[in-house]
Formats: structure tokens, C-alpha cells, sequence
């Protein structure tokens, strides 16, 4: 290779490096908890479309929309454990009413026997989904 060539391939290397990373959402500066019982850590996150992209120092990137979330929490949802949705969620299966909360995850009301203190069985499973049918 010549002297041209070797110059004009670095600068492109290095224009192509110092490129800002680009994401749809970028978050700054969160509480993040991972949802793995881990300790909170202050961090950016990074979106492109429905994906969380990068999680880290994000400062050098752009985000087409950037929230300022310092001293705010940030986790990747939170399970219902006491739900009552069974007959939302056939009349509205998109459930937004839980979803706009951070809900990801219903446990359904008949995880629980009918003493509350053990495991429902096949049963009582099927007893309680034929009366609401």
C-alpha cells in the first residue's frame, strides 16, 4: 500500500471511531436494578427501538430523546404477585392499565389453593376458570 492509501484508511478508522453512539432513548444517570437482587447502580441506558442497547457510561452518546432520570429508579418491571386481571386481561389483553405501571408479570389469582397456603391444585385450577368463563 502507499502512503495515500495507508492515510486515507486511518482517517476513515478514525473518523468511523470517534463517532458519537446514537440510540433512540438514552437515560442518564438511573438507579438501575437488574432484577437479580443485586445493589442499585447509577448508570445510562441506551435504547434502539423495543431493546435496551447499552447499559454504561453513555455520556459521549446522543439519544433522540434524553431523560435526565438523576436520583430516579430504573428496573426492567415488577411481577403482580396479589392480581386480580383475569377478566381484564380477556376484555383488554394489551393490558395497558398494568403495563403503564411497570407490571410485566401477573401471577393470576389461582396460583394459591384455597386455603392461601399452598399450591392450587389441577382442581380448584379448573373450578375457578369454568365459573368465570
Amino acid at each position: 500500500m502507499n502512503k495515500f492509501t495507508t492515510s486515507f484508511l486511518l482517517s476513515v478508522i478514525l473518523f468511523v471511531s470517534c463517532k458519537k453512539q446514537e440510540f433512540d432513548l438514552v437515560i442518564r444517570g438511573a438507579t438501575v436494578y437488574d432484577g437479580a437482587g443485586n445493589a442499585g447502580v447509577v448508570t445510562d441506558v441506551g435504547i434502539k427501538a423495543d431493546t435496551i442497547a447499552s447499559l454504561g457510561n453513555l455520556s459521549k452518546a446522543i439519544g433522540k430523546v434524553e431523560v435526565d432520570a438523576n436520583g430516579l429508579v430504573l428496573a426492567p418491571g415488577f411481577i403482580d404477585t396479589h392480581s386480580h386481571h383475569g377478566w381484564g386481561l380477556r376484555e383488554n389483553p394489551s393490558a395497558e392499565p398494568v403495563v403503564s405501571q411497570g407490571v410485566t408479570n401477573t401471577l393470576r389469582d389461582h396460583v394459591l389453593g384455597t386455603d392461601f397456603k399452598r399450591k392450587s391444585t389441577q382442581a380448584e385450577i379448573e373450578y375457578r376458570l369454568s365459573t368465570r368463563l
